[in-house]
């Protein structure tokens, strides 16, 4: 918010910080495994302070050990596939009933 007061609710407004992370989650989570790495700081106090959890702190650490950063990177959310549709040569499969596709 910004400062200043709004004189009809009799309200003084102060300056505060934004809730939300503005820093790209790539970049964050690089962050972590470097200061974890470091040996410097305690990895659950690490973790609280980046607001995840140990498991997730724990899956960026091997991730990052075995692609580097590139591996930090958000993977597609897709499906590999689906198990109500599929296709199985020419025909298509629906709610497990195969149906011949004709004209396609």
């Amino acid at each position: 918010m910004l400062a200043g007061s709004d004189r009809r609710h009799g309200l003084q407004l102060e300056e505060h910080p934004m809730p939300w992370n503005t820093t790209p989650a790539t970049e964050q989570r690089l962050k972590l495994v470097t200061l974890a790495n470091s040996g410097r700081f305690n990895f659950t106090e690490l973790c609280e302070q980046f607001g995840i959890s140990r498991k997730c702190g724990h899956v960026w650490l091997v991730r990052h050990a075995e692609g580097g950063a590139k591996a930090l990177v958000d993977g597609s959310r897709a499906p590999h596939s689906s198990p109500k549709r599929g296709r199985i040569d020419g025909r298509t499969l629906y709610f497990g009933k195969i149906f011949w596709l004709t004209g396609v």
